[in-house]
């Protein structure tokens, strides 16, 4: 074998690597696109722009549920921030807008404890079955927890 022949050779290898590894990274790509892991925010609607105004009450195991809709002024996500439901971590404040299930009795607060600055949220929304006389509508918090309210039904 001649020196040129091994020169194409090597060539072919690494023009199939460089194929390879392109294929591969473009299938990455795709499957990263389509389950939205690069956070491009096109689907579903982590903004809350689909949100209707009021939310409807439904049923779940035969037990009455509603939604709240929270959100948090002037930032874009406080991942830090949670949301407790009768004491338990229930969801974060990943986007500006979070649409929590609630049911009759529960306990709602939000837990910014780790952040040292003043933030306020609001209560957006509501199920037209949840009395809104029992919940804050604007809760401001400073490095703590604050109570959202007890969740009571019509």
């Amino acid at each position: 074998m001649s020196w040129q022949e091994d020169k194409w050779r090597r060539r072919w290898r690494q023009g199939e690597k460089t194929v390879t590894w392109s294929v591969f990274l473009i299938l990455a790509l795709v499957v990263a696109l389509q389950f939205d892991l690069i956070g491009t925010g096109e689907r579903g609607s982590p903004t809350g722009e689909s949100y209707q105004p009021v939310l409807p009450a439904g049923r779940d195991e035969s037990q009455l549920f509603g939604t709240l809709t929270l959100e948090v002024t002037g930032v874009q996500s406080l991942s830090q921030a949670v949301v407790l439901v009768n004491g338990q971590e229930t969801l974060a404040f990943e986007t500006a807008k979070v649409v929590l299930r609630v049911y009759p009795g529960d306990v709602v607060e939000i837990d910014a404890s780790a952040y040292s600055r003043t933030l306020t949220f609001h209560l957006v929304s509501a199920s037209s079955n949840i009395r809104l006389q029992s919940l804050n509508r604007e809760i401001t918090v400073h490095g703590g927890k604050s109570t959202v309210g007890t969740v009571t039904f019509k």
